[in-house]
Formats: C-alpha cells, sequence, structure tokens
C-alpha cells in the first residue's frame, strides 16, 4: 500500500564549513523512503548572535536541527535556545539514524551505505545544474545572463572567485563571478537583480602580490623574460590601487566584502551562505539548495 511521503524541514548547523553534517544528514535521511527532506545549511555558527538568527527561522519554518559544533558555550546556547522554544536539535556524532526513527516515528526502509548517490535524486540534479551554470558564467563569460545567478561574485584577479564559485555550486548555488580591473568599469546593470546575493571579495596587497608571482613564475619561466620586464599585474603599487578602487566600487554599491587573505575556499563559501541565508529572504520559505546547498 502506497503511502504518502512526510514532508520536512532538516536545519544543517556547523562551526565549521558543514560538510561533516550534510554528509551524515544525506546518508542517513536517505534510508527513508516515506520522508521529504528540504534541508537548509547554516556553516560557521561561531557566536550567540548567529544561533538567535538561526532559531528565529526554525521558530517560523518548524523543522529538525542536526548539528556539529567544537566550540562547547556555542553548542550549549544554541541546545539551551532549542529547549526553549521545543525544537529538537540533534549532535550527528550521536546515534543519528535511531534519533530519526524516534523524532518521526518511522523505521529505517533500507539500511544500505550509498543511498544519498542515487542519480536522479532532486538534489543532485540541483547541483549538476549548478555547476554547469557556473561553468558558464566564469571570469565573466556570459554577462548578459548574470542576472539569473544565486550569487554573484566580484573581486580583483586572483582572489579566489572561481574555486569559491565551483565550491557553492557544488552545493547547488548557481554562481556567476566577474573580475574588477583597474581603470574599466564593471558592465553591470544593478537594477536588474531581483534575488541575486552580490559578494565582494578582497585580499591584502601583499599577499595578493605573492600569488600573482607565482602564477606568472608558473606561466612564464624567468629566464624567458626580458631585462625589462615590468608588469603592473605583479606591481605591488598598482596592486595597491586595484584593491583600493575595488573597495571605493563595493562600498558605492553597498556590496557585502570577504577577505580573503587568511581564509581557505571552504571557510569563505560559509560565509557567502551565511550572507545568503541572511539577505535572502525567499531562501528560508522556498529555496531548495542544500536546502541542497557550504562554509563547515
Amino acid at each position: 500500500m502506497m503511502t504518502e511521503s512526510k514532508k520536512i524541514n532538516v536545519y544543517l548547523a556547523s562551526d565549521s564549513s558543514g560538510a561533516t553534517v550534510l554528509n551524515v544528514a544525506d546518508a542517513v535521511l536517505a534510508q527513508f523512503h516515506d520522508l521529504q527532506a528540504k534541508k537548509f545549511m547554516w556553516p560557521m555558527i561561531r557566536s550567540h548572535a548567529q544561533v538567535d538568527h538561526l532559531i528565529s527561522v526554525m521558530r517560523a519554518n518548524p523543522g529538525l536541527l542536526l548539528y556539529t559544533m567544537v566550540d562547547e558555550d556555542v553548542e550549549n546556547y544554541l541546545l539551551k535556545s532549542c529547549g526553549k522554544y521545543g525544537l529538537t536539535a540533534i549532535s550527528v556524532l550521536g546515534h543519528v539514524l535511531e534519533c530519526i526513527s524516534d523524532f518521526f516515528n518511522l523505521e529505517s526502509f533500507l539500511k544500505k551505505p550509498g543511498l544519498q548517490h542515487r542519480l536522479h535524486d532532486e538534489h543532485y540534479i540541483n547541483k549538476i545544474t549548478a555547476i554547469e551554470y557556473t561553468l558558464a558564467h566564469d571570469d565573466g563569460r556570459n554577462q548578459n545572463h548574470i542576472y539569473t545567478a544565486d550569487i554573484l561574485l566580484l573581486g580583483v584577479s586572483r582572489t579566489s572567485k572561481s574555486p569559491t564559485s565551483l565550491y557553492l555550486a557544488q552545493r547547488g548555488y548557481k554562481t556567476a563571478n566577474i573580475p574588477i580591473i583597474k581603470g574599466i568599469k564593471t558592465p553591470i546593470d544593478f537594477s536588474k537583480f531581483q534575488s541575486t546575493l552580490i559578494v565582494g571579495l578582497t585580499v591584502s596587497p601583499e599577499k595578493l602580490k605573492n600569488i600573482r608571482d607565482n602564477r606568472l613564475n608558473y606561466l612564464i619561466k624567468p629566464s624567458t623574460k626580458p631585462d625589462s620586464y615590468v608588469n603592473s599585474y605583479t606591481d605591488i603599487s598598482f596592486i595597491r590601487d586595484e584593491v583600493v578602487e575595488a573597495r571605493r566600487f563595493f562600498d558605492e554599491h553597498s556590496i557585502p566584502v570577504i577577505d580573503v587573505t587568511n581564509k581557505a575556499i571552504e571557510e569563505t563559501s560559509g560565509e557567502i551562505i551565511n550572507l545568503y541565508n541572511t539577505k535572502i529572504p525567499a531562501y528560508t520559505k522556498t529555496h531548495s539548495k542544500l536546502n541542497t546547498c557550504i562554509s563547515p
């Protein structure tokens, strides 16, 4: 006899990139064939204020919280807040499968590994769509179609725009990125964006020079450079001007900025996803990112 599937919200919280809690959630939820779980990723939760924001969203759209937390203070505050409002939180380091079975009064359908990798899973299709979109809109390509992006990254050359975009795409976000070039107007019509999060990436000039030097040395052997070789691409004064001009552009258009100087791509992506959760209200109601969709 066919039974009606239960539709639930599952919030995935972490004080890191969220990779562990996401992988565990996918593996466990795949065991329940009568469960349609809509997942919401909340990475980089490291303060009481961030916990408060998560709790406010869960109260408006109730569901189950799965989490990984290293910081005991934040974890205790999270559990206290959940208890205060009758919300259920489960550490994925515990017996997750048994807890979910008890919570939803369901029995595990198939105790087999790998069910989360079914090719026709909705989230898999979303991820492939996002990756295809992101590859087609990398480094300023197809700029006439960037207005349908979930996330648009801006920054001068070598600020990790492309790898960060691909990381976000693997989490289900259609991500475009456009370079900010000194002295050249960035061809964006901001009035055309409706539900796109725009983020500026910046980096210290010294770090950027080092990255660019290494890049050029990889592409061009020093012995092949003429004695008069001078390239503004790696000139520290030029780089400083580039970074300042980009920051001025971000400020002019009220674009939030993330400094990637000492950040891993996972951490940068986690901050971007948190911004998306905060600044795109429809995400917590109708969006199906991780829903598929990074940071810990």
